[in-house]
């Protein structure tokens, strides 16, 4: 059988958290002491929940709670030992009902089981209700995306 990668199952579990608006599963991956930040935010608020037991189930649930619909599409993936950066698409709708895309790039550690910490950085100003509404939409922006994984040592 092949390896486990802790990578993989990050997309395959945030993709049933989105599904589902449940970050349960997600947050299993999560060690209890995981530092979650989103870079976007100004550092007392990242501060305040980021590392704690429950801080992954915090985190994850604001995320989930945000939209009414949102789907993560990873369109390049780079891994390499304990590490991997992955660039993603999200699209959805917001809670308020307004269409929403954009695009960020997400940073992992890990052990080899568990993810360690947490980093993400996006555009926040296109989770606004002005700004979402003038977005293009990604596929005819960029294209189709691509999702080839890359491993580097």
């Amino acid at each position: 059988m092949g390896e486990f990668s802790v990578v993989q199952d990050f997309i395959t579990r945030l993709r049933d958290a989105e599904d589902r608006k449940d970050a349960g599963v997600l947050c299993e991956l999560f060690t209890p002491a995981a530092k979650l930040e989103n870079l976007t935010r100004p550092t007392q608020a990242r501060s305040k929940s980021s590392s704690s037991a429950n801080g992954a189930i915090a985190f994850w649930n604001q995320y989930l709670h945000a939209f009414d619909h949102i789907s993560s599409h990873f369109t390049h993936i780079l891994e390499s030992k304990g590490n991997a950066v992955l660039e993603w698409h999200s699209s959805g709708r917001l809670t308020m009902g307004t269409p929403v895309e954009y695009c960020g790039v997400s940073i992992l550690e890990h052990d080899g089981r568990q993810i360690t910490a947490f980093r993400t950085y996006y555009d926040s100003a296109a989770l606004l209700p002005h700004a979402a509404h003038a977005l293009k939409p990604f596929s005819e922006s960029v294209g189709t995306p691509d999702i080839r994984t890359e491993a580097s040592s």
